[in-house]
């Protein structure tokens, strides 16, 4: 294999790290800022569905276990995407990179991604049999709603130094002093009062 195949092939494990870094960083909700409003946190898809389509006790408690069950699955596979990630990093720094292992790895963590999409899906179909005919009517109309508050929040602004806009640039040149720049002269024409 000559060395433009091998960092073609090592440019395209590299599109596919980032790609399944940025599906990991949305997916965990981590590293995400400030939940929003239709994000309170933990546990309010659970309180949100209870309130909004009148869940009986019972019902809670199935909807519980289901919950606890889903999310014991989702950590198993997003552990094992993290330690697949750690050895795809591990394998940049070789002199000869594995590039079949790294194939590899990055193909199980689009599976595992896949496999919690699947799991998802597969949990709210468990869900929607314990409600009753009126409930899943509800459900069905509130599932949009459901998927977003399931999606993480988009990352917050950090908080500038300066007064200006991000990147340091404004919409204008930078203030004067009253006697002009010391390092530069001073435009031609009239000055402004």
């Amino acid at each position: 294999m000559n060395k433009s195949k091998i960092l073609l092939a090592l440019a395209g494990v590299l599109i596919a790290i980032n790609t399944i870094a940025l599906v990991l960083m949305w997916t965990s909700g981590k590293g995400f800022g400030k939940p929003s409003e239709m994000q309170p946190g933990k546990g309010s898809i659970e309180l949100f569905l209870k309130k909004e389509l009148s869940l009986t006790d019972d019902q809670f408690r199935a909807y519980s276990a289901l919950i606890k069950e889903h999310r014991a699955l989702s950590r198993t596979l997003n552990e094992t995407n993290r330690t697949d990630m750690n050895h795809l990093m591990q394998s940049i720094r070789m002199e000869q990179p594995d590039t079949l292992k790294m194939v590899e790895l990055s193909q199980r963590m689009g599976q595992n991604e896949a496999q919690k999409a699947l799991n998802t899906a597969y949990h709210f179909h468990q869900f929607r049999e314990l409600l009753t005919a009126g409930q899943k009517t509800k459900f069905d109309a509130l599932l949009e709603d459901v998927i977003k508050m399931m999606a993480p929040a988009p990352p917050r602004r950090r908080p500038q130094q300066n007064d200006g806009p991000p990147g340091g640039f404004s919409d204008g040149p930078p203030p004067r002093s009253e006697d002009g720049p010391a390092d530069r002269p001073s435009p031609p024409g009239p000055r402004p009062e």
